[in-house]
């Protein structure tokens, strides 16, 4: 069975995507064209429900130095005081525990279909 995982991709219009996958592990490229850039960041959210899942988020490093357009959806699900993800935004898993360097893969298809739709419901009833 083909697209077992996928990854979320969050974009400035507040619009999520879920891009289908046939294996769990993401590659740079493939990330740096999905955002639109030439180097990433990865950071993690600071909602419980979606660090507790090992959730984290890839962004262009660069960002906010090219003036790209502030994603509110994404700052919000970030969650940080005092900041704000410019650009798209990228939820994939981290296989590793939080203090090394992370283990980039995609999410399985079922858990991102159940985020898309919380978030797709989270944004119509605001």
């Amino acid at each position: 069975m083909k697209n077992k995982f996928a990854y979320l991709i969050i974009d400035e219009e507040n619009k999520m995507e879920i891009v289908y996958k046939d294996n769990p592990k993401l590659t740079l490229e493939e990330l740096y064209k999905a955002i639109g850039c030439h180097t990433i960041q990865i950071v993690r959210p600071y909602i419980n429900e979606v660090r507790q899942n090992h959730i984290i988020m890839i962004i262009d490093e660069e960002g906010k130095l090219r003036d790209k357009e502030t994603n509110l959806a994404a700052t919000l699900l970030y969650n940080v005081p005092d900041d704000y993800i410019v650009g798209k935004c990228i939820l994939a898993k981290d296989a590793a525990d939080g203090f090394e360097e992370p283990d980039l893969f995609a999410i399985p298809l079922d858990e991102a279909k159940m985020f898309y739709e919380s978030y797709t419901k989270s944004i119509v009833q605001a």
